[in-house]
């Protein structure tokens, strides 16, 4: 080294700054238990994400920050008298500070439909909680997409008149994610809001779609990740 040799900044790079959290931040446990039918699930919420993470993005003087939304808004008729719902979808491009002040961009989606004016903060939360599992690479022990077939929402009813409409499904999906609840798991649960078992959402009657998305409404109104929706009486 000459004498006027200046020493390499000791202060880590954004990217050596993110690795230094997603060593402190191995994996997330599914902390709250959805006991409905089937045996039950477990799963985690948004709470959860942000608790695990964030004293290790401190700790490492990383934060993010959304740095451009792409935000879209739809309001539905939910029919029998009840309020208009805000179904809200948002992209959300995230910047990545490190401790040196240089950055990198990702991005996540979300959505949330609501019958107030939480939908935009649902959809928020969801993406950012999206974001955080994805680019710290954290394990969340779900099952592969491709080892589970789905039938399409809006798939024909052979019952008759009586069954849901594809956007009515739709609604009902959207809603139960929102929750923070797992996709895979909405049918076996329709059995408690039924009485009867149910193989796919276009089978629901209007009443039966009605009382599923009361219950999860009702859900999803608790301060922290609810247990399983009980049926609307």
């Amino acid at each position: 080294m000459t004498e006027n040799a200046t020493p390499a900044d000791p202060t880590p790079t954004v990217f050596e700054a993110f690795a230094a959290v997603m060593g402190d931040v191995q994996g997330l446990a599914k902390l709250q238990r959805n006991s409905g039918q089937g045996g039950g699930f477990m799963f985690r919420g948004v709470d959860d994400v942000m608790n695990a993470v964030g004293p290790a993005l401190r700790t490492h003087r990383v934060f993010v920050v959304p740095e451009h939304v792409e935000h879209a808004v739809t309001v539905r008729d939910r029919g029998q008298g009840k309020s208009a719902m805000n179904a809200v979808t948002v992209l959300v491009t995230y910047r990545v500070y490190g401790p040196r002040g240089d950055s990198f961009t990702g991005q996540a989606a979300g959505e949330s439909f609501d019958a107030g004016d939480k939908a935009t903060a649902k959809a928020m939360s969801v993406a950012f909680r999206t974001f955080l599992l994805e680019a710290l690479t954290l394990p969340t022990h779900e099952p592969d997409p491709d080892a589970t077939t789905y039938t399409d929402v809006g798939a024909p009813v052979q019952a008759g008149p009586a069954g849901i409409t594809r956007e009515q499904g739709n609604v009902l999906v959207g809603a139960w994610r929102t929750a923070g609840y797992e996709a895979a798991q909405l049918v076996p649960w329709l059995a408690d809001v039924t009485g009867r078992k149910v193989a796919r959402l276009g089978e629901l009657a209007e009443a039966e779609w009605q009382a599923a998305l009361d219950a999860i409404h009702q859900a999803a109104q608790q301060p922290a990740p609810a247990p399983a929706p009980e049926a609307a009486a």
